[in-house]
C-alpha cells in the first residue's frame, strides 16, 4: 500500500477576536510550524478562538484515482473534545507541498467540498501515542488523481457549521505534525491503488498491437472498403 508525507503543513491561530464572525471570517491567522498541533474552539461569552490545521501533499505522481485512502496521524495530548471533518484547501492557498503556508491561508477553505464524514472524538475514538485513521472520501480521492497539489484542512465540526453560540472552550484533538523531531510519528495518507477503466487488452488485443485491426496495420486503414 503506497504511502505519502506531507509536504509542508501549519496550524493556524486565532486568539481572543471580538466575536464568532470576527475570528471565522478572519483573512489571516498567525501560522506556526510546531511539532503538534492542537485544535482548539473558544465560542459564546468570548473572548473567540479558532484554531485549523492544513497539509500538503504532491500527488503528481498519482495518475489514476486510488481506490482507497486514510489520512493518519498520530495522537498527542488529553484534551479531545472537538468532532472534527477534513476540508479542502483552494488551490490559490500559498501553502503547498513545496511552499510553507502564510497567515493568509488561513481563510483558504472550500467549505462545500468536504473529504471525509464529521469525524467523533473523544477518549475512545482519538488514541494517544498511536495513529489514528481518517477515511477519505471520493471526492479526496478523485482529486488526489486530478491535482498535483493535494491540500487538505483540519477543523472542529463547530467550525464548519459556523455555530459560535455554545458557551464553551473545546481543546483537542492533538496530533504530531511534520515537524516533530521523530519522522516515524508524522502524518501521511495510505492509500490503495485504483485500476484503469480497462486493461493492456481489448478483446485480446495487446495495447502494442492495437494499431492493427484483423491484420490491417495503421496506414492501410484509410484503404478499407475501397477508401
Amino acid at each position: 500500500m503506497p504511502t505519502i508525507n506531507p509536504g509542508n503543513d501549519g496550524i493556524f491561530k486565532v486568539d481572543n477576536a471580538a466575536s464568532w464572525d470576527a475570528a471565522r471570517d478572519a483573512t489571516s491567522a498567525t501560522v506556526s510550524t510546531t511539532a503538534n498541533h492542537v485544535l482548539k474552539i473558544a465560542t459564546a461569552t468570548g473572548p473567540y478562538d479558532i484554531y485549523r490545521s492544513m497539509q500538503a501533499y504532491d500527488t503528481s505522481g498519482i495518475s489514476i484515482t486510488p481506490a482507497s485512502a486514510t489520512l493518519k496521524m498520530r495522537g498527542s495530548g488529553f484534551n479531545v473534545n472537538n468532532n472534527i471533518i477534513i476540508m479542502k484547501v483552494n488551490a490559490g492557498a500559498t501553502g503547498a507541498s513545496g511552499a510553507a503556508f502564510v497567515d493568509g491561508d488561513f481563510d483558504q477553505i472550500d467549505w462545500s467540498t468536504a473529504y471525509s464524514a464529521e469525524i467523533t472524538i473523544n477518549t475512545t475514538t482519538w488514541q494517544r501515542n498511536v495513529f489514528n485513521s481518517i477515511t477519505l472520501n471520493s471526492t479526496a480521492l478523485s482529486d488526489m488523481r486530478s491535482l498535483s497539489e493535494f491540500k487538505l484542512a483540519i477543523v472542529t465540526i463547530t467550525d464548519y457549521n459556523d455555530d459560535g453560540t455554545a458557551a464553551s472552550t473545546k481543546s483537542g484533538p492533538g496530533w504530531n505534525s511534520l515537524a516533530n523531531t521523530n519522522a516515524s510519528r508524522r502524518p501521511y495518507i495510505d492509500y490503495t491503488e485504483g485500476t484503469a477503466g480497462y486493461g493492456n487488452n481489448v478483446n485480446g488485443v495487446a495495447s502494442a498491437n492495437i494499431g492493427k485491426v484483423d491484420g490491417v496495420a495503421t496506414a492501410d486503414i484509410e484503404k478499407i472498403n475501397g477508401v
